[in-house]
C-alpha cells in the first residue's frame, strides 16, 4: 500500500472527493444536518483547495482535506486564515504517522499556495475526548468550547515548527 497526498486539480478527482465524503458524512463527527455538512464539503471546491490521500497501488481515494482561505463570516476577505472545513481518512488507514504526513503536506502546501496565511483553524465536535487528546499534543494549539463544538486554532509557523520535529 502506497498512500500519497496531493492537491486535487482534476474534475474526476473532485467527483471522487465528493463521493467519498458524502458516503462517509456520518463519520465526519460534525453535529450538523446533512445540508450544512454538504455546504462544508463543497465550499473548498468554490473558495479553497482540496488535498486528497490516494492509494496509488489501488488507484483509490482513501482520505481528503478540504480547506478555504478566509472565513464565510467575513466573506472570505480574511485571507490570513486557512480554515479546514473537512478532514477525513478511512478507518483502516488512520495512524499517527499518516496523520503527521498529512499535516506536513497541508502546512507546506498552504505556505506555498497563499503567503498571506498566518493561522490555521477548524471546528470539531465538542466533548470528543479522542480529538481533544490528539490536538492537545500539539503545543500552541488553542481550543475554545462554543456550544456543541470545539474551535481550534494555531499559528501556521507554530504548526510548521511542530511538524518539523517528525
Amino acid at each position: 500500500m502506497s498512500l500519497q497526498f496531493s492537491v486535487c486539480n482534476y474534475r474526476a478527482m473532485f467527483d471522487h472527493y465528493l463521493t467519498l465524503l458524502l458516503e462517509h458524512h456520518g463519520e465526519l463527527n460534525l453535529p450538523y444536518d446533512f445540508a450544512t455538512k454538504l455546504c462544508l464539503i463543497a465550499s473548498p471546491l468554490m473558495h479553497g483547495k482540496v488535498i486528497v490521500c490516494v492509494d496509488e497501488e489501488e488507484h483509490r481515494l482513501e482520505g481528503a482535506i478540504g480547506c478555504v482561505y478566509g472565513t464565510g463570516a467575513n466573506d472570505f476577505t480574511d485571507q490570513d486564515v486557512c480554515q479546514i472545513e473537512v478532514a477525513f481518512l478511512r478507518e483502516p488507514f488512520r495512524s499517527t504517522p499518516l496523520f503527521m504526513r498529512g499535516l506536513k503536506f497541508l502546512t507546506a502546501f498552504v505556505s506555498e499556495d497563499n503567503a498571506a496565511v498566518r493561522q490555521i483553524q477548524f471546528w470539531g465536535p465538542g466533548g470528543h475526548s479522542g480529538l481533544r487528546r490528539l490536538f492537545s499534543k500539539i503545543p500552541d494549539m488553542q481550543r475554545t468550547e462554543v456550544g456543541k463544538l470545539d474551535f481550534y486554532k494555531i499559528e501556521l509557523t507554530a504548526l510548521k515548527q511542530y511538524c518539523s520535529r517528525f
